[in-house]
């Protein structure tokens, strides 16, 4: 087979592999006619039932879901590294609803390709979640009377500002969704459009997905390929295998890392957007949404515009000529870089200077940096961290840092049931550093304070469920 042009695209490189299997250029479906709309458009299935998208009962058990997650990760790994196919690699995500078997050699082939076109181009791989990443949906039944008229206000001031295509707010009625865009979402992917080659990877069906890539990308040019559920290689877990993509060239932005159990070193951890109130109210979380607040994040200042400088940053750094301690370029990792620059966040700064750590030592307790056998709570402004997780496993008591100054205030040690960490911190935030305190007296676990809090299977469960504005509550 003759070696791709360094112009030619991941997507145009695989279909050119595949078209005597599947016909000429002419009878595959252009990138923006690849999905068949139709169905309820991206409900995956609530904790009472429902139906999905193609009208069908569902019966996905969430319960069950969560539990079986890493299991299934793992078996799916066995799989294409030499079981059935020869450790053949299957894509569903090329042509409509064809699977694509390829050959271990013509994947690797098509990696170094990939890499070899990246490289010549100065392009890296980012791949972008969806959902409480980019955006925000909710069926319109769960809309309530408090919401819909704010919405409707809202509707109208886009209208009036007269912002066409780049308006924020949606109501997809043919799949019976509320869907409000990021704000700064448009800025954030043309601004990456000439040093990344986009992807965008989501748990909703290939429905929703194709929509909301309509309203991201009107004139299809930003994304290179979507890839829905139908297309993933495992139901409750993200993998780079589906791309052929080189990892050591991919980043990914997701609010999610339990969905990621093999890529962590290549993910950015967004902050969840929720702007509508029964979204929030599935993840359990103390705080209100966005909408109910009356206000947005900034489009120049928020969690979108910080990711994109983070991402340019990387970009720069990884192809830089200047810097004699890089390793030759093809030699270079993006998870290398994206570790470098995240390091030097506190490089410079001395945790025992900060003020919680003096204030907890001030009450008598040891501080140390990491979790270890002594430690007894772990003090964190929001959940969803692997440090957290890793304390909870280990029926350590999380609590925010309202424990330490309230104790400090009442001159006792209070009760830490009142102060233990829910999924997200206040207003919905997530996200957040950690520490790990040692106290003078042994802590007991306990109920969320104003909600339950989620350990990572009901976390990955609630995502399930969400995925693709998904309604009905997340509890099991």
């Amino acid at each position: 087979m003759e070696a791709d042009s360094p112009e030619r695209s991941l997507d145009e490189d695989l279909a050119a592999a595949f078209e005597g299997e599947f016909g000429s250029d002419e009878e595959q479906a252009a990138p923006e006619e690849r999905f068949e709309d139709g169905g309820e458009g991206g409900k995956e299935g609530d904790a009472e039932g429902g139906s999905d998208s193609s009208g069908n009962s569902s019966d996905l058990d969430l319960d069950e879901v969560a539990e079986e997650a890493y299991a299934e990760y793992e078996a799916a790994k066995e799989e294409a590294a030499g079981s059935g196919t020869g450790g053949a690699v299957r894509l569903k995500h090329l042509h409509g609803n064809a699977e694509v078997v390829v050959s271990p050699q013509e994947a690797e082939r098509i990696r170094r390709d990939t890499v070899t076109r990246l490289l010549n181009k100065k392009r890296l791989i980012l791949i972008l979640d969806l959902d409480h990443t980019l955006l925000n949906s909710v069926h319109t039944g769960e809309v309530d009377a408090d919401a819909a008229p704010r919405l409707a206000e809202l509707q109208a001031r886009e209208q009036e500002a007269n912002l066409g295509p780049r308006r924020l707010l949606h109501c997809l009625v043919d799949k019976k969704l509320w869907t409000k865009l990021r704000p700064g979402v448009f800025e954030f992917l043309e601004g990456l459009r000439d040093s990344y080659e986009m992807h965008i990877y989501t748990m909703g069906d290939k429905a929703y997905a194709a929509e909301v890539r309509r309203l991201l990308d009107p004139g299809g040019r930003l994304f290179t390929s979507v890839i829905a559920k139908d297309h993933s290689t495992t139901t409750t877990a993200k993998h780079l295998d589906v791309l052929l993509s080189a990892d050591e060239l991919a980043l990914v932005l997701d609010d999610t890392e339990l969905v990621w159990p093999g890529h962590k070193r290549n993910l950015l951890q967004i902050e969840r957007y929720h702007f509508f109130p029964s979204d929030l109210r599935k993840w359990r979380a103390d705080g209100t949404a966005l909408l109910e607040q009356g206000r947005d994040e900034d489009p120049t200042e928020g969690a979108l515009a910080t990711h994109m400088r983070v991402l340019r940053a990387v970009h720069a750094r990884f192809f830089s000529k200047e810097d004699p301690s890089l390793p030759p370029l093809e030699q270079r990792d993006v998870r290398d870089v994206l570790a470098e620059h995240r390091a030097r966040i506190l490089q410079d700064r001395d945790p025992r200077q900060e003020p919680l750590w003096q204030l907890a030592e001030g009450l008598g307790a040891r501080c140390l940096p990491s979790i270890s056998p002594a430690t007894t709570h772990v003090v964190a402004a929001a959940g969803g961290t692997e440090k957290v997780h890793q304390a909870r496993a280990q029926g350590k008591a999380v609590v925010t840092p309202a424990w330490l100054q309230a104790c400090g205030f009442r001159w006792q040690r209070l009760p830490e049931a009142d102060f233990l960490l829910g999924d997200l911190g206040p207003g919905g935030s997530r996200g957040g550093g950690s520490s790990a305190a040692k106290a003078p007296a042994d802590a007991n676990g306990g109920g969320g304070s104003g909600g339950k809090q989620l350990s990572p299977e009901e976390e990955l469960r609630v995502v399930m469920a969400v995925a693709g504005g998904g309604g009905g509550a997340a509890d099991g």
